[in-house]
């Protein structure tokens, strides 16, 4: 595996981010600063779920250990609400935070930050054991150790933000080998695997069906269809390799079609997941027609989250929400008969109503700002005047920092 290098202590990287704000909110910086000094460990170059203590050497001493994800993967192979559950959800979604303010603030510094998010990202695809699945996250302990079942989630932040950052000037040779180097391995592991006779599924690690079917990827619902198609697509872009445009030319067109039909009651996250997806086929949409037909499913999508945003910024500040409560070391809690540690309220309370909000703000400015109105362009900058960022204990404190600069960089906010 190509290796970019290092900086020779990740506290100067950190560093560098606080000071290069370019006059940005206080905000900004203490959701930037939290995220790198608090949520990201410089041994894996990964982003956790959530911290336990406000002590930057201590925030992710909770993390499994290789043992424990051994002993809770019989009964949790997702990791759920271990702090390992959404790690390259988080990638993908940082990647496009510091693209994003490179592209507002042509700050050359950033360039450190979208490398170390790259180099995360090959930890946990790049795996000897399993090349290609993508590990939700990997242990701080050893730098390796991962629970054995993923999801069409984790595939498609991954992909998406490594499609983002190869197009980037951020992005040097080295860096676009990398990137090229994960995403093939990925497309390898789905033409060996996704095919009839597994019902489509891209399989976990150890080769056997996927949890619950978590990473299935065709004759899936309609928000999720695009996912297939969009690893090829930039399997294809990223190496030239026309296999793989040959694959993604076998469901593309279907995959739009499906995409039609989504619900208007699918989850917040799926939202975002399904304009991701969607933006890259966008891209390499063979026809004009073709590319018109995407967008407007986009814009559909985003008018989806335009109704829902409301709600979501009501939820975020209401002030019965305690986002500053520290959750529990999830590794001394009880566990629910799934098989999750029981961290109590924090899961579905700061933590998943405190992302509703980014996700509802990303999903909208997909398409950038144009067809944000006055009331939405409102909504959006409420919570970064109201919100103690610096004392967020859950990982959405990153779903904001995307909103802000995604928000920035399409003029939404001044």
């Amino acid at each position: 595996m190509l290796k970019i290098k290092r900086l020779s202590a990740f506290c100067a990287l950190a560093a560098a981010g606080a000071v290069s704000c370019f006059g940005g909110s206080s905000a900004e910086e203490a959701m930037w600063n939290s995220a790198w000094t608090r949520f990201f460990s410089p041994k894996t170059e990964v982003f956790y779920d959530l911290i336990t203590s406000y002590d930057p050497q201590k925030s992710l001493e909770f993390v499994p250990t290789a043992g424990e994800i051994e002993r809770l993967s019989k009964v949790n192979p997702n990791g759920y609400s271990t702090g390992m559950e959404d790690g390259m959800i988080l990638g993908g979604i940082m990647m496009c935070a510091v693209l994003d303010k490179y592209e507002t603030t042509k700050d050359p510094s950033l360039k450190k930050f979208a490398d170390a998010i790259a180099r995360g990202m090959a930890r946990c695809a790049l795996s000897p054991k399993a090349r290609g699945f993508v590990a939700r996250a990997v242990s701080v302990s050893d730098g390796r150790s991962f629970f054995p079942s993923t999801s069409r989630d984790q595939y498609t932040h991954c992909v998406h933000g490594l499609y983002k950052y190869f197009k980037s000037p951020l992005a040097t040779a080295e860096g676009k080998k990398l990137a090229a180097e994960i995403c093939a391995a990925i497309a390898d592991r789905m033409l060996e695997n996704v095919r009839p006779g597994t019902n489509y599924d891209a399989l976990n690690a150890d080769g056997s069906p996927s949890t619950r079917g978590l990473s299935r990827m065709w004759n899936v619902a309609p928000h999720e269809a695009a996912r297939l198609p969009m690893i090829y697509a930039v399997a294809n872009f990223m190496t030239g390799d026309e296999k793989y445009e040959r694959e993604c030319k076998k469901y593309a067109a279907e995959a739009v079609a499906q995409s039609k039909k989504f619900s208007r009651n699918m989850a917040p996250w799926a939202q975002l997941q399904m304009q991701a997806s969607l933006e890259v086929l966008r891209d390499f949409a063979e026809t004009d027609a073709q590319r018109e037909e995407i967008v407007g499913i986009m814009r559909e999508v985003s008018k989806l989250a335009a109704e829902r945003l409301r709600g979501a910024v009501s939820g975020l500040l209401d002030p019965k929400l305690d986002l500053y409560r520290l959750p529990p070391n999830p590794q001394k809690m009880p566990l629910s008969p799934e098989g999750k540690p029981d961290i109590g309220e924090f899961f579905e309370g700061p933590h998943r109503k405190a992302r509703y909000f980014g996700e509802m703000a990303l999903t909208m400015l997909a398409l950038g700002g144009g067809g944000l109105d006055k009331s939405s362009a409102k909504l959006l900058a409420e919570p970064f005047g109201k919100i103690d960022y610096g004392r967020m204990t859950s990982c959405a404190v990153l779903f904001h920092l995307a909103t802000y600069w995604s928000a920035k960089k399409a003029g939404a906010l001044e």
